[in-house]
C-alpha cells in the first residue's frame, strides 16, 4: 500500500526530482516506509512506500532489466505467486519476491490484457520510454484510487487530489456539476472532482496515452452482470458462498507485517474475522471503535464475537470531549480527502484505524456485504415503491421473491418501472433534495448547474445494468458510484492518514461474480413472521459460523451521534460557521435557507446531515481555495 504520482511532459523536456518534491511530502502517510523517483525523457514519476510485502527489496520506482518500463503502483495483488510461476515459464526472471515486479512484468507480456488476470485491489501507471506511453489502470470496484489530469502539454496522475494539485499549471476551478452532486449524495462520483478538469480514474478502466495520439477516454475491462442462477438449491448456495469467502480471505491474509482486522460486530466483519481465526495459528488482532450512545455503539456485539473466535479485542470509545471535531479532527479530514466528503462515518473510520495503526499495518474489513447481498433499507424501500400499491409493498416483496419466479410474476417482474424506483433511490438517499437544493442556490449559483446534468451519471450506470430485475439495477447501481465513491473512499483515506493498508476480501471479484447470480428471493426474504430479511444468505451463512441467534438483533451502521453534538454542545458553532457571510457558504447559498438548518438546536438535530456537509464544503474552500 503506498503513494504514487507523477508527471508525463509530452514534448520531453528535461525534467529532475524537484518536480515531486511537494507530492512526495502531501503523500508520505500514505509511505512512511520510503520515497523515490525517477527521473528522464521529460517524465517524473514517484513513489511513497508502506512496506507490506518483500519489505527490504519491492522498491519503486521500479524499471524492467531493459529500463524501458518503469512502473509506480499502490495496492496488493493476492495472486502474484502464481502469475510469477506462470511468467517464469515466459522465460521471466525476477529480482524481488514483491507483487510490483510482477505486474510490471505482466504488462510487458500480456499488455492491457494483464488485467484480467489480477485478482487483488490496485491503482499503478506504467511509463513506455521507448515508445513514449503511458499505461494505467484502477481495480474492479475503486478500492484504490487514481486522479489524473489530462493537458494538451502533460499528463500528472496521483493517489490523492491534494498531491495531483502540487504540480504547477493544473486549474483549481469549481465544478458546479460536481457541488450539485456533492450536496446531493454527500460525496462525488468518479469521474467526477471537485475541480473541473482534474478527473477520478473510474474502477475498472484503464487509459492508454502516447505523445502522438489526442486525449483518450478511459478503457473498461471488466463488468459484473447480474443474472440469477436459480438452477441451485439454498443449501448449494450457501455451500457455495462459504467456499469463495473462505477462499477470498485466505488469499487476502498475505503479509510479510503484523495485521489485525476492523470488527463491528455485525455478520459481514465477524464472518471475515471468523475465516481469518481458521487460517491463523495466533490470535486475530480485531479492533472496534465504542459510543456513549448506545444507539452508535457496537462495543457488546463485537466483543460477543471477539469472545467466540478467540480474537485479541482492541477498541477505544469516543465522544466529543475526546477530541476536538470543528477546530481539530474537520480540518485533518479535509486536509486528507482533498474535496469535500460528507459521510460522517469517516469520523469513527478515523479512529478505528487510528487505533488499529497504532498496533498493526494491515487489516481485513468486512465492507462490500450490503452492496453484494442486499443489506440497505433502500432496497426494501425501492422495491415497495416499484407498484402503484405502495402501501402493499411487503406483499409485493413476496410475490416477487418467491422461491421460483415464473410466469406473471416473472412478467410482472420484468416490467416494473424501474425508472421509478431509480428516482426513488436518489431520493432515498439526498441530503438536500432537488427541491432543497434550488431553494438553496441563489439564482447566479443556480444558473451555473445544468439541470440535463443532474443524475446523468446514475442513469448512465443504470443503463449499463443490463439487469432484468429491479433490485439487481440498483445493487449494480450503488457497486458503481456509491460504494467506490463514498464506502472505500472513506476507508482508503481514513485508514492511510495512519499509515494502514485496508483488505476487503468480500470485494474480491470472484466473490462479486458470485454474489451477482444469487437469486433476488436469496438476498431479501419474506420470513413467516411477515418480517422481511434483508441479506438473507449472507446472515444464513454467518448463521452456519456462530451459535443460533447470534445475530438476531436489528441492523446497525457504522455512524457517529452527530444530531446529538450538533444539537448539544456544539449548536453554537455551528450556527455561527453556517450564517458565516464569509467564504463558500456566503458566495453560492440563500442566507434565509441556510438560517433555517440552524435556527434552534433542534432544527440543528434534524439537519445535522446537512449541516455537516455544508461545515465540511466550508472547511475545504478555506484550505484549498477554489477559482
Amino acid at each position: 500500500m503506498c503513494g504514487i504520482g507523477g508527471i508525463i511532459f509530452w514534448d520531453g523536456r528535461p525534467t529532475d526530482g524537484s518536480v515531486v518534491e511537494r507530492l512526495l511530502k502531501i503523500q508520505s502517510h500514505r509511505g512512511p516506509d520510503g520515497q523515490g523517483y525517477w527521473a528522464g525523457d521529460g517524465a517524473v514519476l514517484a513513489h511513497n512506500r508502506l512496506a507490506i510485502i518483500d519489505v527490504d527489496a519491492g522498491y519503486q520506482p521500479m524499471l524492467t532489466d531493459d529500463e524501458q518500463f518503469i512502473i509506480v503502483y499502490n495496492g496488493e495483488l493476492y495472486n502474484f505467486h502464481e502469475l510469477r510461476t506462470e511468467l517464469e515459464a515466459f522465460g521471466h526472471r525476477f529480482r524481488t519476491r514483491c507483487d510490483t515486479e510482477v505486474i510490471l512484468k505482466s504488462y510487458v507480456q500480456w499488455g492491457a490484457d494483464c488485467l484480467q488476470r489480477f485478482r487483488g485491489m490496485f491503482a499503478f501507471v506504467i511509463w513506455d520510454r521507448t515508445k513514449r506511453k503511458v499505461f494505467a489502470a484502477r481495480d474492479r470496484v475503486g478500492i484504490k484510487p487514481l486522479f489524473f489530469y489530462q493537458g494538451d502539454s502533460f499528463f500528472a496522475f496521483s493517489s490523492e487530489i491534494q498531491g495531483l494539485l502540487s504540480f504547477d499549471g493544473i486549474p483549481n476551478k469549481l465544478s458546479f456539476p460536481a457541488l450539485d452532486h456533492y450536496l446531493h449524495y454527500q460525496y462525488i462520483a468518479a469521474p467526477l472532482t471537485i475541480y473541473k478538469d482534474v478527473c477520478k480514474l473510474l474502477p475498472a478502466h484503464y487509459l492508454l496515452l502516447s505523445a502522438k495520439g489526442p486525449l483518450a477516454a478511459p478503457v473498461p475491462y471488466w463488468d459484473v452482470r447480474f443474472v440469477a442462477d436459480r438452477s441451485r438449491s439454498e443449501v448449494e448456495w450457501l455451500k457455495a458462498l462459504d467456499d469463495e469467502i473462505s477462499q477470498s480471505v485466505k488469499l487476502h491474509l498475505v503479509s510479510d507485517v503484523p495485521f489485525g482486522a476492523f470488527l463491528s460486530g455485525g455478520i459481514d466483519s465477524s464472518s471475515v474475522v471468523y475465516h481469518m481465526s481458521r487460517y491463523l495459528e495466533a490470535p486475530v488482532k480485531t479492533y472496534t471503535i465504542g459510543f456513549h450512545e448506545a444507539t452508535y455503539d457496537e462495543r457488546e456485539y463485537a466483543g460477543k464475537v471477539a469472545r467466540f473466535v478467540g480474537s485479541d479485542h482492541h477498541f477505544e470509545v469516543v465522544h466529543p470531549g475526546s477530541f476536538n471535531l470543528l477546530d481539530d479532527l474537520l480540518y485533518k479530514l479535509v486536509q486528507h480527502y482533498g474535496e469535500p466528503f460528507a459521510d460522517s462515518s469517516a469520523i469513527p473510520t478515523y479512529f478505528v484505524s487510528r487505533l488499529a495503526g497504532s498496533h498493526v499495518k494491515m487489516v481485513l474489513s468486512g465492507d462490500g456485504g450490503d452492496e453484494l447481498f442486499a443489506g440497505y433499507n433502500t432496497y426494501t424501500n425501492i422495491l415497495g415503491s416499484c407498484d402503484v400499491r405502495a402501501s402493499k409493498w411487503k406483499l409485493l416483496i413476496a410475490r416477487l421473491f418467491r422461491s421460483s419466479i415464473n410466469g406473471s410474476i416473472a412478467r410482472k417482474a420484468r416490467q416494473l418501472p424501474c425508472a421509478e424506483a431509480l428516482l426513488s433511490h436518489g431520493t432515498f438517499y439526498a441530503y438536500f433534495r432537488d427541491d432543497a437544493r434550488k431553494k438553496l442556490y441563489k439564482p447566479e449559483t443556480a444558473a451555473l448547474i445544468s439541470e440535463k446534468e443532474q443524475g446523468r451519471l446514475y442513469c448512465d450506470f443504470y443503463e449499463r445494468s443490463r439487469a432484468k430485475e429491479c433490485l439487481s439495477a440498483l445493487q449494480y447501481l450503488d457497486i458503481k458510484t456509491y460504494l467506490p465513491g463514498d464506502i472505500l473512499t472513506k476507508v482508503d483515506v481514513a485508514s492511510m492518514m495512519h499509515s494502514l493498508e485496508v483488505r476487503v476480501p468480500l470485494l474480491d471479484h470472484k466473490v462479486i461474480e458470485l454474489a451477482a447470480q444469487v437469486p433476488s428471493e436469496l438476498k431479501i426474504k419474506l420470513m413467516g413472521n411477515g418480517d422481511i430479511q434483508k441479506k438473507y444468505l449472507l446472515k444464513k451463512h454467518a448463521d452456519s459460523l456462530f451459535p443460533a441467534g447470534f445475530f438476531d438483533r436489528p441492523k446497525q451502521g457504522f455512524g457517529v451521534p452527530i444530531d446529538n453534538w450538533f444539537g448539544g454542545k456544539l449548536f453554537p458553532e455551528v450556527q455561527k460557521r453556517i450564517m458565516s457571510k464569509q467564504g463558500i457558504l456566503g458566495d453560492l447559498f440563500n442566507r434565509d435557507v441556510l438560517s433555517e438548518l440552524v435556527s434552534s438546536p433542534g432544527a440543528a438535530r434534524n439537519n445535522s446531515g446537512r449541516i455537516w456537509a455544508l461545515v465540511f464544503l466550508q472547511a475545504w474552500a478555506e484550505r484549498f481555495g477554489y477559482a
